[in-house]
């Protein structure tokens, strides 16, 4: 959440989006160019989300905050968990003005470990984005959990075979650079889109899926 914050400080007119999600979505803030609402909604997110699981004590305040932020992410569904695909897939149809020529793309950030059957597998929900011209970058939530290296392996596989980037969240700096001068040379070969409209960008174990465009 932090670099994402801090690469809102390098746009100009571009909307961006943040949508988290577990077995359901949830749309944090939708596509707007109201940087000062975005960057105190990414801060609010990233004190939320540094809570340890791992902790033998939990302090309750916090804990408090992190369910707070993750409501509505969760169904009664118990039976499943981190349904990559799915969400995915509510970013790439959240993204309005669709006949319009403009550089679309969403940075996924997740561990892709699925638990449960969901609408959509990834493969099927990057096909959705590819669809309506939909960039989709990846942002790896390094683990070591027993499935994590094919996780990782078909995450990778999905976002860079559709033209996108990918790059782990233990070291995003670099990539999360390169990525924005990319799409900066997209947008400067679009020049027919009206200026503030050109790019937006949906921002997702739960996952949590930033766009722009």
């Amino acid at each position: 959440m932090q670099k994402f914050s801090e690469m809102v400080d390098s746009f100009e007119g571009e909307r961006i989006a943040l949508s988290v999600w577990n077995n359901t979505s949830r749309t944090v803030f939708p596509l707007t160019d109201d940087y000062a609402l975005v960057k105190d909604e990414l801060d609010t997110a990233a004190a939320a989300l540094d809570f340890d699981l791992d902790a033998w004590v939990y302090d309750q305040e916090a804990l408090e905050k992190l369910e707070d932020f993750l409501v509505g992410t969760v169904s009664l569904d118990n039976e499943s968990s981190s349904l990559v695909g799915d969400g995915l897939a509510t970013c790439a149809l959240a993204f309005d003005a669709s006949e319009t020529e403009r550089s679309r793309s969403i940075i996924l950030a997740t561990d892709n470990l699925v638990l449960g059957t969901p609408i959509y597998a990834l493969p099927e929900a990057a096909d959705l984005a590819a669809e309506r011209d939909i960039t989709v970058h990846g942002m790896y939530a390094s683990l070591t959990d027993a499935g994590s290296a094919r996780a990782k392996a078909e995450m990778q596989k999905v976002v860079t075979s559709g033209g996108g980037l990918f790059f782990e969240a233990d070291d995003p700096g670099r990539s999360a650079r390169r990525g924005d001068r990319r799409t900066r040379r997209r947008t400067r070969r679009r020049r027919s889109c009206p200026r503030g409209r050109r790019r937006g960008c949906p921002a997702g174990r739960r996952g949590r899926t930033p766009w722009r465009r």
